[in-house]
């Protein structure tokens, strides 16, 4: 898995389970180790030898590396097993679409305006966690309208105001909502995916020292 590097943001898709933000700690010929970014739905424990995606941003596009989950071994836990720690091992070659524009994301905390249900007073200002184009990760705690459908205003860099609404596909305890974009303007929806691409690209010089 000579394509990722030290630190590098991956996503692990466990079919009909989670999907889950990561981090590369560790690389190997034929397998990873990644930390979890944000605390999982589940103990880690569920996960292991369940079959996942792991994917990764390259020069090239979305790689996407089918394997295995593991759950690792607690040190200071007799029996147990890390919560924020997982062996991916690669089960066969890598299927690189092209590009994947959709579905590219990037961590990103970028200034959103909120409005629930079309509703101004439940209007609310909040920032996202990731972005993709088709969708936005939201924090800002339980001041966010808890309505199923949220619009949103979000200012990019480079004075890019992007307009889009979405429903609320997932909301944790600890008041983040995860939202799918399903009414957003084609120019809007490019200017979202130029800057995760550029976000991505940039992370990737970063972590490789250039």
């Amino acid at each position: 898995m000579v394509d990722l590097v030290f630190k590098q943001p991956v996503r692990l898709e466990v079919p009909a389970l989670e999907e889950l933000d990561c981090a590369v700690l560790e690389i190997g010929a034929d397998h990873v180790v990644v930390v979890l970014v944000r605390k999982p739905q589940m103990p880690t424990r569920f996960f292991n030898r369940r079959a996942a995606w792991l994917e990764a941003v390259t020069d090239r596009g979305v790689a996407r590396h089918p394997g295995t989950l593991e759950a690792v071994a607690s040190p200071s836990h007799r029996g147990g097993v890390r919560p924020d720690v997982l062996r991916f091992s690669l089960a066969g070659p890598r299927r690189e679409p092209a590009q994947r524009r959709m579905d590219v994301r990037a961590d990103a905390i970028v200034p959103v305006t909120v409005i629930g249900d079309d509703d101004v007073a439940l209007q609310a200002q909040a920032y996202t966690l990731n972005v993709s184009g088709s969708g936005v990760l939201l924090g800002g705690g339980q001041h966010l309208p808890s309505a199923e459908r949220l619009w949103l205003g979000l200012d990019l860099p480079d004075d890019w105001k992007i307009e889009a609404s979405g429903l609320v596909v997932r909301a944790t305890h600890d008041g983040q909502r995860a939202v799918s974009i399903d009414r957003i303007r084609p120019g809007d929806r490019e200017a979202m995916i130029h800057f995760i691409f550029a976000r991505q690209r940039e992370e990737l010089r970063r972590l490789r020292g250039g």
